[in-house]
């Protein structure tokens, strides 16, 4: 194992990895369109966050397009085997492999790429190891949780129960879902390398909007939920599920949020701006009609602009239509080529989901606090037809969300799973990387299809609300359809990040397992310009 490999709770600092080549940032021009660029790339190329790693391609981008592993060898050797010499060894290499694409990098540059290098992989030991921990121990309470509100469910419908035990189990129910929160955002999400400090740095850089619901939600989820959910247990069952989903508002309007950055980093804040400031703009205020001016002039949300963007994430090509192109990708969903699947879940995902976002938060805004005003107001005054009908367009946030989650993550791992089987039956039967990875194909697929099951329950879930449930059958049939399909999110997003670090752990044990002997020593590198 590394011996500098920071422990699994580390304070990173407060933004993720960041690397622009030494190429683009000694060029004026192609670093400012880099930069422009930017606006419209959701992950940011400049952010080397999770189990992204710095490769060729990323150091000279005109010249190296497929990743030959040079980069992490070096880091391996510097950080694994500790070669004293190794660091400006593999610098003169870079150096030379500069010069055999016609791109010549001096000394400073050659040394920032490899120490950016080696300082990405340790990160990335780091958070494959706390994805393995904190995942496993967040989907345990999310299955614990689940347990419990089956039981809980169960035992309402009888009244002989002691309202002292139901206490208690809703009390644990809370708790429960808590810790599961906690190790999620505490743990993972909200890691500098993860979701939360990519979302800030992209705040802070491009405008987006999401960084600000990022820390809040971190917040809510680690300091507040698992405090607060427990203290819940005296309140009715409905209650108590109307006060969680307001207590989840932040976190569930950063995932809204967070995917307008495929249009553009910057459109959740125009449209925030755009809403604060056009009625004082419109009665003359001058400030108001500054901001507007600005967005107006930057056209973030001008319909050409818009539109330009669908082009973009379609991939549409000269004289191709729309509404043909979506066909095709809808079509590519059921193909036996994974390529296709894969490649048509992606752009589909990119295209609808800027839309799905603002939807789902202006539903999310508007019916959930509506949701919590109906659920603590007494049964006289709101009849049981309207509560369902707001419960109903409540979820409909969740449907919207459901139908992406199924294209970019539950699709997603059922393709990890088919390459994965792919790449093993290229392995020799004595590698120990083969052993290692066998049991995660099946792993992905199961996650795949649970996943697959719990979208398609959430995505119907605003027309099970409408159900009358004055009979306890069909209040027991809403209620299992609800926790089911509620449990399987919880769990499925953990348990993903569980098998994804050990994915990267079994797919890299040279990084955990140096060799019992060095290697030799490197040969010394001539290089015939800019030697360091």
């Amino acid at each position: 194992m590394i011996a500098s490999t920071p422990p699994v709770n580390q304070k990173h600092d407060y933004y993720p990895p960041v690397f622009i080549s030494p190429v683009i940032k000694r060029d004026k021009k192609k670093l400012e369109k880099f930069l422009k660029e930017e606006l419209k790339n959701f992950s940011s190329r400049a952010i080397y966050n999770e189990d992204k790693l710095i490769s060729l391609s990323d150091v000279f981008p005109e010249h190296y397009r497929n990743n030959d592993g040079f980069l992490e060898e070096a880091a391996k050797d510097i950080c694994v085997h500790r070669d004293k010499d190794a660091r400006i060894f593999h610098a003169k290499q870079l150096i030379q492999k500069g010069l055999d694409v016609g791109v010549e990098l001096n000394k400073k540059e050659a040394l920032y790429v490899i120490d950016k290098a080696c300082e990405k992989v340790e990160k990335t030991i780091d958070w494959a190891h706390a994805n393995k921990i904190y995942g496993n121990e967040s989907a345990t309470y999310a299955i614990e949780a689940s347990i419990l509100s089956g039981v809980i469910s169960a035992f309402e419908q009888l009244d002989y129960f002691p309202p002292s035990l139901m206490i208690g189990l809703k009390a644990l129910h809370g708790y429960t879902q808590g810790m599961r929160g906690k190790k999620l955002y505490g743990h993972i999400y909200g890691r500098a390398d993860d979701d939360k400090g990519v979302s800030v740095f992209q705040r802070d850089n491009y405008e987006n909007v999401a960084g600000t619901w990022a820390e809040l939600s971190c917040t809510f989820e680690t300091n507040i939920k698992p405090y607060v959910l427990p203290f819940l247990s005296f309140l009715d069952s409905d209650k108590i599920e109307t006060a969680t989903s307001l207590l989840t508002l932040p976190t569930n309007s950063l995932w809204s949020l967070r995917y307008l950055a495929l249009s553009d980093q910057r459109l959740g804040n125009y449209l925030f701006k755009y809403a604060k400031n056009i009625l004082p703009a419109v009665l003359g205020k001058e400030e108001s009609k500054e901001a507007i001016e600005e967005i107006i002039k930057s056209e973030v949300l001008s319909i050409n602009h818009l539109k330009g963007r669908v082009k973009g994430l379609l991939r549409l090509k000269e004289g191709e239509k729309a509404s043909s192109k979506l066909g095709k990708l809808f079509l590519g969903l059921f193909s036996r080529d994974i390529k296709v699947l894969e490649n048509s879940a992606r752009i589909l995902n990119e295209t609808i989901a800027p839309f799905i976002g603002i939807a789902g938060f202006s539903f999310l805004a508007i019916f959930m606090p509506l949701r919590g005003v109906t659920a603590f107001t007494k049964d006289e005054y709101v009849s049981d037809s309207l509560k369902r009908k707001i419960n109903s367009l409540a979820r409909i946030r969740g449907s919207f969300q459901n139908v992406l989650y199924s294209l970019r993550f539950s699709t997603k791992e059922y393709a990890r799973s088919v390459q994965l089987k792919d790449y093993i039956s290229k392995l020799d039967e004595d590698d120990p990387t083969k052993k290692e990875l066998e049991p995660l194909v099946n792993n992905f697929s199961n996650l795949s299809k649970i996943g697959l099951i719990g979208n398609a329950i959430n995505i119907f879930m605003p027309a099970i609300e409408l159900i009358d449930d004055s009979s306890p059958l069909k209040k027991i049939l809403k209620s299992v359809l609800s926790e089911t399909g509620y449990g399987i999110s919880q769990w499925f997003f953990p348990k993903r990040r569980e098998l994804r670090g050990k994915l990267f752990e079994a797919a890299n044990l040279d990084l955990y397992e140096p060799p019992e002997e060095p290697p030799p020593s490197p040969p010394k590198l001539k290089i015939y310009r800019g030697d360091v």
